[in-house]
């Protein structure tokens, strides 16, 4: 089965949902949000990883503001920062990705750190 674009679920509401359903539902469904403190900072700490930066080390390349579509799955959003790891093909029957202006097959990674 395969979603239409007008089923997709906001990444982001999978987040509000596992911390709390009644704020997932207050955002998400009744579009009521306020702005406290935590959300302040979490907005300061998120220029940075908004702003599109790419950073590579070796043969893992870190990149922010990631937008991802499952029809599959049935999800959207964009993902702050998404590893990719070159992937050597030792490993079988893996899915790898190309990425623009960079040569290989790449394994992609949620990544645990920021840039």
């Amino acid at each position: 089965m395969y979603y239409s674009d007008d089923d997709l679920i906001m990444i982001s509401a999978l987040q509000h949902y596992s911390f709390c359903p009644r704020q997932c539902a207050l955002i998400h469904l009744e579009q009521q949000w306020e702005e406290n403190y935590l959300t302040a900072s979490g907005r300061v700490v998120h220029a940075r990883v908004d702003s599109g930066i790419r950073e590579s080390r070796k043969n893992v390349r870190k990149i922010s503001n990631v937008r991802l579509v499952s029809r599959k799955l049935g999800i959207t959003g964009i993902a702050d920062v998404v590893e990719f790891h070159h992937h050597n093909g030792s490993e079988e029957n893996i899915y790898t990705v190309k990425l623009p202006g960079v040569s290989g097959k790449w394994k992609p990674f949620p990544a645990l750190n920021a840039i």
